[in-house]
């Protein structure tokens, strides 16, 4: 008991010592800033004033409100929030946990915001767009609200935080983006159907003004910062993060956002009040070791990561097993790649299906089996990148390579999905490493293997062929390393490369090039020369699935490690050849130039560029001491890993957290929509195919031929694909199993699937027809899925 008294009595002094702290370092009143602020909001009112005084009091509400149909709803339910009090005091709660004077801020700015926003509430009592419009005439989401319109409440808190931040900030983006914070939610309650924009812009008037009153008289009214005030202000701010885990926010989306805050915030508070204070005394990253967050645990960096990279797959393996992991069609489709082993397919050399019959001959035909093998690919592509960079700088460097890696969202999201990407990220990997080992060594044999991996990877998809490129154009541009390109070294690597390659050369030579003209297809759009926007949205969304913090670290580091000072800072860390840093810059660069500019052409898909974020976890790693000391990067680098797999783990259970949280899934709120019903459609077909052992199962669609053809006969490829068109070789089932090859023939049956009934001008191509019958099922309430089956005998011919 003494002790404890003792330990509680130990907290207290520390908690003490901190408010002394704040009330020591008191600084003078900004005026300037405030005066930005008022400014700021005085532009708002006037531009209420002219809106009133030229349309009414309704002005501008259409023209604002149609925007939110380009808007997802959950995009929008995750802005407004940022208006909810309980979620503001969290956040204060979660990012500002130990800053005395701006709890003391935001107090005043909480009491004084309840205050103006009830009062003028109920005074005005003006009636919302549900209560005055039609439904239908305009857009409205969530909860339809009908009085107390003016002013917007959400706004007023919003630009109530944003003043207070606006004026704690040292930075000018962090000032513009508390300013935008409220913007943007000003703007969400109008696409949500629920406030005027007279209502969002005096609200946020009206937030400026009390938050720069509460400013002042947190600056003015010093006595208020003392241990007892603070101890209430933190109770209250500990009350409003767990009202965000027990109140269910009108706005369900941001449900799962709303509880992360709350809980982060919960742990700060008992991590910097309750918990014995962490002393640094060693920094958090060292050559040999690692620290566990939140302790003094060190840990040795090399069981550290295989550990993570253990755990991590087997959760990632274990997700395969829920019902949503369905297969996507091309999964299917490639499953019945497998089932007939070649040098190549229809769009994609075979590395993918080879793969997937490796895994189904140890495993069965099952789900399980034919996903399984992109996690472990990429579970492998940790292991090569953790041992390139402990190679070439150390263990704790390996440790950040593998498990940055890893928590990628791209990586974690198609860790469930068997695609090209996959072995051609662990071959991409490979052939980078001995990449550095013969340019380091000059050894022949390094060469060779640089060949090897690149050849499998160019049998796993053409984009390899952006790899020796970059290569090329290192050696070329690199004096130190031009004369490389004299020696056999180099060109033994592509020798040997081609001759891997040349194996689906060979097969696309005897298919009429056939994969050269599907590539060609895709990379063709009609519209303009130039895509901007298309551009645009395909570089953005580069970083955005790297994640959004690691792409923040790895810009600054690119900039600090090859910026005017990049000399004289890399020299403090040895390099194995000149030039190691610039060669995994051109490995990024090339895939990215390439793939960018085929999207500011035509179109590209945001994965055909996934490649660049091999060189660029190494980069990372291995180059992010130019840029911070390691107490920040460490702290950083968490935020990272935190933000990827959480958002992660919501992706992985998606279908689970709707129910959750009472939300009805349906098509548009379900991203697993196109995977969902088909299983359950091939089990009803499963006894009519079933029934009729010697009939080819018939579709004029692909995807019906992938999935029914694996859920309902699978390890069976007996298919016959309708396509009337000879020329226009769509897949691998009009390659292979045209319906054209089987006609003359009397005998022989079909299954017809279709997604609609079949017409006189397909039943009169053969000579018998009888219907089956018509499957159904409803993934969502409300929503049905039909298939029609048909019998079908003696294929005529489509003439």
């Amino acid at each position: 008991m003494q002790t404890l008294f003792t330990y509680l009595q130990k907290r207290r002094q520390d908690h003490a010592a901190l408010v002394a702290e704040a009330r020591a370092n008191a600084t003078e009143l900004n005026t300037k800033t405030l005066a930005q602020l008022m400014f700021f909001a005085l532009a708002l009112l006037v531009i209420a004033f002219i809106g009133y005084q030229l349309q009414g009091y309704h002005f501008a509400f259409p023209e604002i409100n149609s925007l939110a149909s380009h808007i997802p709803e959950w995009v929008l339910h995750n802005m407004t929030v940022f208006g909810d009090g309980t979620l503001i005091l969290s956040l204060v709660l979660a990012l500002a946990n130990r800053n005395v004077q701006l709890h003391w801020v935001v107090f005043w700015a909480a009491v004084i915001g309840a205050i103006v926003s009830n009062t003028l509430k109920g005074y005005f009592d003006a009636p919302r767009p549900p209560a005055v419009l039609v439904a239908g005439e305009f857009l409205q989401f969530g909860k339809i609200y009908k009085q107390y319109s003016f002013p917007s409440g959400h706004t007023l808190t919003a630009f109530l935080i944003a003043t207070v931040g606006y004026y704690f900030a040292s930075r000018a983006w962090q000032k513009v983006g508390f300013i935008a914070l409220g913007v943007m939610v000003g703007l969400s309650r109008i696409w949500l159907g629920v406030h005027w924009p007279m209502d969002t812009l005096v609200g946020g008037a009206l937030g400026i003004f009390c938050g720069s009153a509460a400013v002042v008289i947190g600056w003015r009214w010093r006595s208020g910062i003392n241990p007892v005030m603070h101890g209430f202000i933190v109770f209250l701010l500990v009350v409003a993060a767990l009202l965000c885990l027990l109140d269910k926010n009108d706005y369900q989306y941001a449900l799962p956002m709303l509880y992360v805050v709350a809980l982060l915030g919960l742990w700060r508070t008992i991590r910097n009040y309750l918990l014995p204070v962490i002393k640094d005394e060693h920094p958090p990253l060292t050559p040999t070791s690692a620290r566990f967050p939140f302790s003094n645990t060190w840990a040795k960096p090399a069981p550290l990561f295989w550990g993570f990279l253990f755990v991590v797959t087997v959760y990632r393996l274990l997700v395969l097993l829920q019902p949503q992991f369905s297969l996507f069609y091309d999964e299917a489709y490639y499953y019945h790649w497998s089932l007939n082993p070649d040098l190549g397919y229809y769009s994609k050399p075979p590395m993918v299906a080879w793969l997937i019959m490796l895994a189904t001959s140890l495993l069965g035909d099952t789900v399980f089996a034919i996903k399984m093998m992109a996690c472990l690919a990429y579970s492998a592509t940790a292991a090569v990148l953790f041992a390139s960079a402990t190679r070439y700088s150390n263990t704790t460097n390996g440790l950040i390579a593998g498990v940055v890696f890893v928590c990628i969202p791209m990586i974690g999201f198609n860790s469930e999905f068997i695609t090209t990407d996959a072995p051609l990220l662990l071959f991409w990997s490979l052939a980078l490493y001995f990449t550095l080992r013969a340019l380091e060594t000059a050894n022949l044999s390094h060469w060779i293997l640089l060949g090897v991996f690149t050849g499998l990877g160019m049998l796993s998809k053409y984009t390899m062929g952006a790899f020796p490129l970059a290569v090329f154009l290192f050696l070329l541009v690199e004096k130190e390393h031009r004369v490389k390109l004299l020696t056999l070294g180099p060109w033994l690597a592509a020798i040997v490369a081609g001759a891997i390659f040349g194996l689906n050369i060979y097969w696309n030579f005897a298919h009429q090039w056939i994969a050269a003209q599907h590539t060609q297809e895709i990379s063709h759009a009609s519209g303009p020369a130039i895509n901007i926007g298309p551009f645009a949205e395909f570089i953005a969304v580069q970083f955005l699935i790297f994640g959004p913090v690691f792409s923040w670290l790895l810009i600054h580091v690119i900039r600090k490690s090859f910026g005017k000072r990049a000399a004289v800072t890399q020299s403090q860390f040895p390099q194995p050849f000149s030039g190691f840093y610039r060669l995994l810059l051109w490995v990024s660069g090339v895939i990215l130039a390439a793939i960018g500019v085929q999207a500011l052409a035509s179109h590209a898909f945001p994965n055909w560029a996934g490649p660049w974020m091999v060189a660029a976890s190494l980069l990372l790693a291995l180059g992010w001491q130019n840029a911070y000391t390691a107490r920040t990067f460490y702290r950083r680098l968490g935020y990272g890993i935190a933000f990827n797999l959480v958002l992660l783990s919501m992706v992985y259970h998606w279908p689970q957290m709707l129910r959750w949280l009472d939300i009805e899934p349906t098509a548009k709120n379900d991203p697993y929509h196109r995977l969902i019903g088909w299983p359950e459609l091939g089990k009803e077909i499963r006894p009519l195919i079933a029934a009729f052992p010697d009939a080819k199962l018939t579709s004029d669609s692909r995807d019906i031929l992938a999935y029914i053809g694996f859920y309902a006969r699978p390890g069976s490829f007996d298919f016959a694909r309708w396509n009337p068109q000879a020329d226009n070789i769509r897949d691998y089932y009009d390659l292979k199993v045209n319906l054209r090859d089987f006609a003359g023939n009397s005998n022989q049956t079909y299954v017809f699937v279709s997604k609609e009934p079949l017409e006189e001008s397909v039943l009169g191509r053969f000579e018998a027809s009888t219907p089956l019958g018509k499957v159904s099922t409803s993934p969502y309430e409300g929503d049905t899925m039909s298939l029609y089956v048909s019998l079908l005998r003696g294929f005529k011919g489509y003439e």
